[in-house]
């Protein structure tokens, strides 16, 4: 039995509407790397870390699980930066999705960015954090340029500016697509 010409119309706009409200990483494809929340208590393998960069086994550093990654100041002079490498080779249409919770309040010059770089030493600035009150878990998802398809190197770098001790932030469950 086929549907009817007002059957397959109905359909189309479902569909439509599905892609058009659906988070980007539900429209790149497959992992191409997950942190699966940092559950062996430790960095993921090739991770470069600096500074005061954890992993923490609590329910509040973890979004799920029981482990994640979790900065606290002060931090050095330029920043405390956790480096996760991924290979993007034979994928495009790169997505990075994870969840970020300010544990302590990022207050006056306090800040932490998401970066990526392709080559190690040149950087591109996805989003900066900065003056916000302790809350709840937050979703971020980022696109990718181009130039990120297909490259060996790609690396997305955490970088964070803390002034004092009870400044705090956690991330869990880093996931990078592509198609």
């Amino acid at each position: 039995m086929f549907p009817s010409g007002r059957m397959v119309v109905v359909l189309k706009v479902v569909v439509l509407l599905v892609f058009a409200f659906s988070p980007a990483r539900a429209l790149a494809g497959p992992e191409i790397f997950h942190t699966q929340g940092a559950e062996t208590g430790d960095f993921p393998a090739g991770a470069v870390v600096d500074g005061s960069w954890d992993v923490i086994g609590s329910s509040a550093a973890a979004h799920s699980g029981v482990f994640g990654f979790d900065i606290y100041g002060p931090t050095a002079t330029g920043g405390d930066t956790l480096t996760l490498p991924i290979s993007s080779a034979g994928y495009h249409t790169i997505v990075v999705s994870l969840w970020g919770k300010v544990r302590s309040g990022l207050k006056g010059d306090d800040q932490v960015t998401f970066e990526w770089t392709v080559n190690g030493t040149d950087r591109t600035l996805l989003q900066t954090i900065s003056i916000l009150a302790p809350g709840d878990w937050v979703s971020y998802s980022f696109n990718h340029p181009v130039t990120a398809n297909d490259d060996p190197d790609l690396a997305v770098i955490f970088k964070a500016i803390l002034s004092s001790t009870s400044d705090r932030m956690g991330f869990d469950d880093v996931v990078i697509w592509g198609i």
